[in-house]
């Protein structure tokens, strides 16, 4: 276990050392040269290598990194392809949602979390593409975890209903199967919500639906 814990990390290393240096690179072009490809890609870069350094625990320097390469993406939106842009925003905003999270700012990270949804929303058409319903499901899920983690359930069942029900689209309705994984994780964690609550039957109901 610790073998792969040290190859874990040094991938995590690795790939922050590969974000270093595309990084380096594009900052060598002239900013009056620069296309909305290179801001684009400079600051998924920085997103990018700001997620890494979550994955190691440095939870103020990936906050730090994130908010760059938001910034950039920001500063450069008359440049960059309005999807792109908004893919951009919303990985950016996802992952400092989960900085946040991880530094027990629950009621902030909420915050961020629902403007994931707002900027996935604001793609035209994403009531039917599969991976905008896919991310609004496993942010809904985080909201939830969030309310959990403030002490209230209710909001947390709340959060976690709505993202069943989209999960529950994606597989059985849209036949999505590579989401049942996901379909189950949003069941045992309300489960396990509906159980603290000494609702056993409810909890046990929820279990085998996702048996």
């Amino acid at each position: 276990r610790m073998g792969r814990a040290r190859d874990y990390l040094r991938q995590v290393e690795d790939a922050i050392s590969y974000f270093d240096r595309s990084i380096t690179l594009l900052e060598m072009i002239d900013s009056a040269h620069r296309s909305g490809e290179h801001l684009r890609t400079l600051a998924h870069a920085w997103i990018s290598k700001g997620t890494a350094i979550l994955n190691l625990g440095d939870f103020a320097e990936a906050q730090s990194v994130i908010e760059h390469g938001l910034t950039i993406a920001q500063a450069g939106s008359q440049l960059i392809h309005e999807d792109e842009l908004k893919n951009l925003l919303v990985m950016g905003h996802m992952n400092l949602a989960s900085v946040i999270w991880s530094i027990d700012d629950p009621a902030t990270a909420i915050k961020m979390f629902e403007k994931v949804i707002t900027l996935i929303r604001d793609h035209e058409g994403y009531e039917s593409d599969v991976n905008s319903l896919y991310k609004i499901a496993m942010t809904r899920t985080n909201i939830g975890l969030c309310y959990y983690r403030s002490e209230d359930t209710d909001s947390a069942l709340v959060e976690l209903k709505s993202s069943l029900k989209i999960v529950k689209k994606l597989v059985f309705e849209l036949h999505q199967d590579q989401f049942a994984s996901e379909f189950v994780l949003v069941c045992t964690n309300l489960a396990s919500i509906y159980e603290e609550r000494g609702n056993i039957e409810k909890a046990l109901d929820i279990l085998n639906e996702a048996i």
